[in-house]
C-alpha cells in the first residue's frame, strides 16, 4: 500500500470511529538534520483543532518507533511541546499493534492506522483505540542481503573500523570482517542500489547517505542480528558491580548503559550490557552473576562480540554506533535522550 493510500484509509477509519474531520495539505520535506515529513494536515472536532506534520510508516517495529521518538524527541515526548507553526508529529501507519500502541501512548506520540487504532490528545479531544486486528499483510519483496546478519556485520565494520577500510579489496574486507568472500560483492551492490554507497569518477567507494545507513542499521541490528548474539541474562546482587570490573581481562567490552555513562556522564546505568568473545564461565563466576531466564528479572545481559578490531579511543567500550543501537533497542525511555546525545556527538555527519 502506498503512502497516499495508507493516509486516506487511516483518516477514513478515524472519521468513522470518532467523527474527527481532517484537512490534508501538500507534501512537505524537511532537509538536513531534521526528519522528512510526508504530509501536513489538520484534525478538527468541534472547536478543537490540531495541526500535524505526518510521518507515514508501513508496520513500524518498536525499534523504529524508538528511533522516531529519539529523532523527533522535542516535538513528541512532551505533549505541551509544539513547533513554531504549532504542529505536532503524527505517525500514520498501515497497522500499529497493541504493544506499539501502548509504547506510543506512553511517549505521547500521536498516531492513527488504517484499521482504526489511534492515540490523539489535543484540546477537548482524547482518543485511544487499540486492539483492532491487522489487515492482511502484503507479500514481501526479497530482503536485501545488506540488512541480514552477514551484511550487518560488514556494514558495522565499514562504519566503525578505526582504519578507513571502505575501499579495501573484497578479499581484505572478507578477512577483516569475518564475512565470506562471496557475500561481499552482493552486500556492496545492495548498498549502492539502496543509495547508501556511490562511486567517484575514479571508481572509489564513498558514502552517499551515511546517516541514513546508520538509522537503517540500528533497526535491522535489533531485529536480525542482536537476538542471535545473546548469550544469556544474569542478575547481579551488587547494583554497581561493573564499576570494579576490568572488561579486558574477560576479552570483553561494555555496551549499552554502562558505555553510555562513560561516553556522556549523563546516564546512570541500571542495566549492564557486555560483549565478549570468551567463554562465560570466568566472567560469571568471578563477578557473582546468577543466570535468569528472562530480561525482565535481569540487570545484566551478555552478548557475543561480532567484530575483530580494537577500539583505540575507548578500549573498554564497544564503538559508539553499537552503544547507540543498544540504547535504542532497549526501548527504555530513560535511554532515549542519552542515545540522542551519542548520535549528535559521535555519529552525525552533519554535526
Amino acid at each position: 500500500m502506498n503512502e497516499n493510500a495508507i493516509l486516506d484509509e487511516a483518516l477514513l477509519a478515524l472519521k468513522n470511529n470518532t467523527d474527527i474531520e481532517s484537512g490534508k495539505t501538500n507534501a512537505i520535506n524537511k532537509n538536513g538534520n531534521e526528519l522528512h515529513y510526508d504530509f501536513a494536515l489538520t484534525l478538527k472536532q468541534r472547536d478543537a483543532i490540531q495541526h500535524y506534520h505526518v510521518l507515514i510508516k508501513q508496520r513500524p517495529s518498536l525499534v523504529q518507533l524508538a528511533l522516531l521518538i529519539d529523532n523527533d524527541k522535542e516535538d513528541i515526548v512532551n505533549d505541551t511541546t509544539t513547533r513554531n507553526d504549532g504542529a505536532k508529529t503524527l505517525l500514520v501507519a498501515d497497522y500499529v499493534d497493541t504493544k506499539a500502541s501502548e509504547f506510543l501512548k506512553n511517549h505521547q506520540c500521536h498516531f492513527i492506522d488504517s484499521v482504526g487504532n489511534a492515540y490523539l490528545n489535543f484540546g477537548s479531544v482524547f482518543v485511544y483505540i487499540t486492539g483492532n486486528k491487522a489487515p492482511k499483510k502484503p507479500a514481501e519483496s526479497k530482503p536485501s542481503r545488506a540488512f541480514q546478519s552477514t551484511g550487518l556485520k560488514l556494514i558495522f565494520n565499514l562504519l566503525c573500523h578505526p582504519d578507513d577500510i571502505l575501499n579495501r579489496s573484497y578479499r581484505d574486507l572478507s578477512e577483516i570482517c569475518g564475512v565470506s568472500l562471496g557475500s561481499i560483492g552482493w552486500i556492496i551492490n545492495d548498498l549502492k542500489a539502496a543509495g547508501y554507497l556511490s562511486l567517484t569518477e575514479n571508481d572509489q567507494r564513498k558514502w552517499a547517505d551515511r546517516n541514513g545507513l546508520i538509522q537503517r542499521w540500528v533497526v535491522a541490528y535489533a531485529e536480525k542480528l542482536r537476538p542471535k548474539l545473546l548469550l544469556g541474562y544474569y542478575k547481579s546482587l551488587q547494583r554497581d558491580w561493573y564499576k570494579t570490573v576490568d572488561p579486558k581481562s574477560f576479552s570483553a567490552s561494555w555496551g549499552g548503559e554502562v558505555a553510555a555513562d562513560h561516553l556522556t556522564h549523563y546516564l546512570k546505568s541500571e542495566f549492564s550490557t557486555i560483549y565478549t568473545d570468551e567463554s562465560l564461565g570466568k566472567l560469571v563466576l568471578l563477578n557473582g552473576l546468577k543466570e535468569v531466564p528472562e530480561k525482565s528479572t535481569a540487570n545484566v545481559e551478555v552478548l557475543q562480540k561480532f567484530w575483530h578490531f580494537d577500539n583505540p579511543k575507548t578500549p573498554d567500550l564497544v564503538p559508539p554506533l553499537l552503544v547507540y543501537a543498544d540504547l535504542i533497542a532497549s526501548g527504555d525511555s530513560r535511554n532515549m535522550e542519552t542515545a540522542n546525545i551519542i548520535y549528535r556527538e559521535f555519529l552525525d555527519d552533519h554535526h
